[in-house]
């Protein structure tokens, strides 16, 4: 499951469990909630300490979340 697809599998409907996520991830790799869109659009990939850190937030192998890495 990559990334952006972990965070579309959040309910649509409960908006703010979506932004939940997008908030912690952003809190925890230490970059603004618009960089953390731009990485689920693939507009641009994060670092590996921070992909790191998305995959222990998720539970979600790196390889799995960026696999083109």
């Amino acid at each position: 499951m990559t990334f952006a697809n972990y965070i579309e599998t959040k309910d649509p409907n409960i908006t703010s469990e979506k932004r939940q996520v997008i908030e912690t991830i952003a809190k925890a790799c230490m970059v603004d909630v618009s960089t953390v869109y731009r990485w689920i659009n693939g507009r641009c990939i994060p670092d590996p300490l921070k992909i790191q850190k998305i995959s222990e937030i998720t539970n979600i192998p790196v390889e799995q979340l960026f696999p083109t890495i």
